[in-house]
C-alpha cells in the first residue's frame, strides 16, 4: 500500500489547527496517512490542541507524529525538519492555518500521479477564506495550463499555487537547496524545484486558504509602518539573492529570473524612497534604466525621477501613493 505523508507546520494557530488536521485525517483512498505536525513552539494552546485532537482520533491506516519543538526555527527551517521525518512515496503540505475541503483530495491526486508518471509536482487552486467568513473562488497562476513549467512559476504576479494545494514525490523534494531554511520565503522555491520535470494541474477546488489570517506572513508584511517597511526591504533583498542562487541550478531559466527580479526590484525602490534611503534608491533605479529588462514606459518616467531627485523632495506626499 502507498504512503502519503503530510507536512504540517503550525505557529500560534490555535484557533484554525484542529479544523486542518481533521480536514487531513479524514481522506478517504487505498493508501496509509502519516500526518507529520511540528508547532514551532506557539505562545498559544496549539501544540495541546494538535495533542488533544491525535488523542482523541483513531482510524485504521492513520498515523501521527507530533514532533516536539525545543526552540523556535522560522518557517522554512520548520518544513523542512518535518520533510526530514516524513516516510512516504508522495508528501502533501498543508499549513496550521488552511484546510483541505475535499475528502477525496489525496485520492484524487495520487491518480492523477499514476497518470503522469514523468511528473512529480501536482496542484490545484484554493478556495480564499476572508475574514468575514465569504469562500470566493479565486482564479490563480496555476489555471492557465494543465502542464506548465518552472518558467510559469516565475512569470506569476502573484504566488503561483495554494501551498495546501501541493502534492509531491519525496524524491523531488530532496532537490531543495540547503539555503532553502535560510529563506525569507519558501513557496516559490519549493514550487520551482519540485517542478523540474514539470508540474501537473487540476482545475478543481480542494483546499482553503485563509486569507490575512492574524497570524500570517502576508497579514504581517501588510502593516504601514516604518518597521514594516524596513522588513520588507531585508525580504526583498534576500529573495533576490536566492533568485540568484536558483539560476546557478537552472540556468535556462535566467531570462525568467531576471524578470521576476526586476519586479522585485521595483518594489524595493519604493521602500527605499519611503525610509528615505535616496541614495540606495537611486542605485536600483540606474540598475534597472541600465539593465535590458523589460520596464513599462509608467516605471522608467518613475525611476528617472527618482534619479533627477525630484520625488525626496515630495516624499511626504508620495508616501501615500507608494504604499
Amino acid at each position: 500500500m502507498i504512503k502519503i505523508s503530510v507536512c504540517v507546520i503550525s505557529y500560534n494557530q490555535e484557533d484554525y489547527i484542529t479544523e486542518c488536521l481533521e480536514s487531513i485525517a479524514i481522506q478517504k483512498g487505498d493508501f496509509f496517512l502519516e500526518i507529520v505536525i511540528r508547532d514551532d513552539l506557539s505562545t498559544d494552546s496549539t501544540y495541546e490542541r494538535c495533542q488533544n485532537f491525535i488523542d482523541k482520533f483513531s482510524r485504521p491506516n492513520v498515523e501521527f507524529k507530533l514532533l516536539k519543538a525545543a526552540k523556535n526555527l522560522g518557517a522554512n527551517k520548520n518544513i523542512l525538519e518535518v520533510l526530514n521525518n516524513c516516510t512516504g512515496e508522495f508528501i502533501a503540505l498543508c499549513e496550521g492555518d488552511d484546510y483541505w475541503c475535499d475528502e477525496n483530495k489525496l485520492k484524487i491526486q495520487l491518480e492523477h500521479a499514476s497518470l503522469h508518471q514523468n511528473i512529480d509536482f501536482f496542484v490545484h487552486p484554493a478556495f480564499y477564506l476572508h475574514s468575514d467568513g465569504k469562500l470566493t473562488e479565486e482564479k490563480w497562476p496555476l489555471q492557465e495550463k494543465t502542464v506548465l513549467t518552472q518558467a510559469d512559476i516565475l512569470k506569476a504576479s502573484w504566488q503561483f499555487a495554494p501551498t495546501a494545494s501541493y502534492f509531491v514525490r519525496a524524491t523531488a523534494l530532496k532537490r531543495l537547496p540547503i539555503w532553502f531554511g535560510d529563506a525569507t520565503i519558501g513557496d516559490i522555491y519549493i514550487e520551482i524545484y519540485a517542478a523540474e520535470n514539470k508540474i501537473a494541474s487540476l482545475d478543481k477546488y480542494m483546499s482553503v486558504y485563509r486569507y490575512l489570517s492574524p497570524t500570517s506572513w502576508s497579514m504581517s508584511q501588510s502593516k504601514k509602518s516604518d518597521d514594516v517597511y524596513y522588513k520588507k526591504i531585508k525580504h526583498y533583498q534576500n529573495f533576490i539573492d536566492c533568485l540568484k542562487l536558483v539560476e546557478l541550478d537552472y540556468l535556462h531559466l535566467k531570462d525568467n529570473i531576471e524578470y521576476k527580479m526586476a519586479g522585485i526590484k521595483f518594489q524595493l525602490v519604493k521602500l527605499y524612497i519611503l525610509t528615505n534611503q535616496k541614495k540606495l534608491a537611486q542605485q536600483v533605479a540606474r540598475e534597472m534604466l541600465i539593465s535590458q529588462n523589460v520596464i513599462s514606459a509608467k516605471k522608467k518616467i518613475f525611476l528617472k525621477l527618482i534619479l533627477s531627485s525630484f520625488i525626496f523632495y515630495f516624499t511626504k506626499k508620495f508616501k501615500i501613493l507608494l504604499r
